[in-house]
């Protein structure tokens, strides 16, 4: 009998209880009325779930197994114990640092006790003057009423041509126009050295291109042509259209007479500077100055050697 019924009853699709039969449909059109739901925001209508739908789709609580458990504890106890990798890293990194900024002092300061070798240049090149009070010799062309001294004062450097015998001054005197160049507080003033014994005509024009380029941008170039009697009457045409434009500033120096080995367009343009032979007394003074940067002394007659120096010499030259 009972078997009968379970056969006989059927599921409502609603409420997903079972009725018998015969009285299924009635209660589906009475379950449709009493359970119709209201539109959701997306305009749908809900069905009520039922209580196998609530079961089915209830969250799924999983147990982790007890091995992560267990090696989850392992590392907790690792971390506490060495420390946590970030840690670790972060320690390491200091320790690098204070070995490397260890290392660095340790070399600053052997650096600091070993001595620097001495400059290889010759002693006339490290003799060379820096200013025009440092200048010996050759008063009648750099004496405070000399025009050429007022124009270097002013900053003003002319085309000139430097002539005179060897051992004169003119390379020195052109390093002083150099070092007035490179202390000029504008920096305005470019400086270019250059030797017809060693340079050719490309090396001008490469050197005339900059200087054009640097006018632009509001600075003169001065380039100083040693031994520019070198150069033939044809090769010194290159500089006769940058001097006429003010591209650049000529400085020549040479042995023999410009009338006879310049170009004469190009020595219209520039002012010739004659230097004489060094005096006796001039030599003297460059050769006391030499041996003082030496750490030495000139040993004069009736003079007590060590009566004016409070440290020993390294040498002693009699003057006589």
């Amino acid at each position: 009998m009972n078997l009968k019924m379970e056969c006989d009853s059927v599921q409502c699709p609603i409420c997903s209880k079972e009725f018998p039969q015969e009285s299924i449909e009635a209660h589906a059109s009475r379950c449709l009325f009493l359970n119709e739901a209201l539109p959701d925001s997306q305009g749908c209508l809900k069905r009520p779930r039922s209580d196998s739908q609530s079961k089915m789709k209830s969250p799924i609580v999983t147990k982790k197994p007890k091995s992560k458990i267990k090696i989850a504890q392992r590392v907790q106890s690792s971390q506490s114990v060495f420390g946590s990798p970030l840690n670790q890293d972060k320690n390491h990194l200091e320790d690098v640092k204070e070995t490397t900024e260890e290392k660095n002092e340790s070399r600053s300061n052997s650096g600091a006790s070993k001595k620097l070798p001495e400059s290889t240049a010759p002693l006339a090149e490290r003799m060379r003057p820096a200013s025009l009070l440092e200048y010996v010799g050759q008063s009648h062309i750099i004496g405070h009423q000399s025009m050429l001294h007022q124009l270097l004062s002013k900053g003003e450097i002319p085309n000139i041509i430097l002539w005179g015998p060897p051992g004169c001054g003119k390379t020195s005197l052109a390093n002083v126009i150099a070092t007035m160049c490179k202390n000029d507080p504008k920096k305005k003033i470019r400086y270019v050295k250059l030797s017809a014994a060693m340079s050719g005509v490309t090396d001008v024009k490469e050197a005339t291109t900059i200087a054009s380029n640097e006018l632009k941008f509001g600075r003169r170039t001065v380039i100083f042509m040693d031994e520019i009697h070198r150069f033939n009457k044809a090769q010194q045409d290159i500089f006769l259209p940058h001097v006429e434009a003010g591209t650049i500033t000529l400085i020549g120096a040479t042995t023999e007479n410009p009338s006879f080995s310049l170009n004469s367009a190009l020595l219209s343009r520039c002012r010739v500077i004659v230097l004489e032979k060094l005096t006796l007394e001039d030599v003297v003074r460059i050769l006391n100055k030499a041996v003082n940067s030496l750490s030495g002394i000139v040993h004069r007659e009736g003079q007590k050697v060590y009566e004016a120096f409070n440290e020993i010499p390294k040498f002693i030259i009699d003057e006589k």
